[in-house]
């Protein structure tokens, strides 16, 4: 019965967000190490650390990324040269607009 336990836990953390706690396990992270191809395995710098996260804490993040971004947009709170964290909108796009602009075109 692992689903019932965690929709509880889910919605009992959902609503402590909501009042703006951010529950401390879901600020932790296992590190582990990733061994390099062609790097001999005795020594640690042959390992690189990869952090794994709460999947709960990663799923709340998207959901509220997603909420949060389409209310900005519905609302038209984000200007159209705001290019970082957007979706179609890239750093060469940018740099191609400032061209244009400098170049007068």
């Amino acid at each position: 019965m692992l689903f019932p336990t965690t929709y509880k836990f889910t919605g009992r953390d959902f609503l402590r967000v909501q009042n703006c706690y951010f529950p401390s396990a879901w600020k932790e992270a296992e590190v582990i190490g990733i061994h390099k191809p062609g790097k001999p395995r005795d020594f640690p710098a042959s390992y690189r650390p990869i952090s794994l996260l709460s999947g709960l804490a990663k799923l709340f993040e998207r959901v509220l990324k997603t909420r949060l971004s389409n209310h900005l947009f519905g609302k038209g709170l984000i200007i159209d040269e705001q290019f970082g964290f957007r979706p179609a909108h890239s750093c060469p796009q940018q740099v191609l607009r400032l061209v244009e602009y400098v170049s007068g075109v």
